[in-house]
């Protein structure tokens, strides 16, 4: 499994709900989707934190790279004060993991 944590700033967080609402509906529907969540900052309210569980990143990059996400992900881009930033992580075994070598546990 991976957690994709999308952070964005922007300049209106209420004209992007929809737009949210529909990314979410539509990840749903998409092979390997788990769950989420989005955040918003209680300080900053320009901050959005969008955190999904996929399977696998193979599906999460079907959906990040698909024309549906990419359509709709456009209708967030007017609101956007700087670029987002993605990061993807997977959870962390606290047992001999035959997939982590000494250079990716750093």
């Amino acid at each position: 499994m991976v957690v994709v944590v999308i952070d964005l700033r922007v300049s209106d967080v209420i004209k992007i709900v929809p737009a949210l609402r529909d990314l979410r509906r539509e990840a749903m529907r998409r092979r390997g989707y788990i769950s989420g969540t989005t955040l918003v900052g209680v300080e900053d309210r320009s901050l959005i934190s969008i955190e999904t569980i996929w399977e696998s990143i193979k599906d999460w990059n079907e959906w990040e790279k698909s024309e549906t996400q990419m359509k709709l992900f456009r209708k967030i881009l007017p609101f956007l004060l700087e670029k987002s930033n993605i990061k993807i992580y997977r959870y962390l075994s606290y047992h001999a993991d035959p997939h982590i070598t000494n250079s990716q546990e750093n």
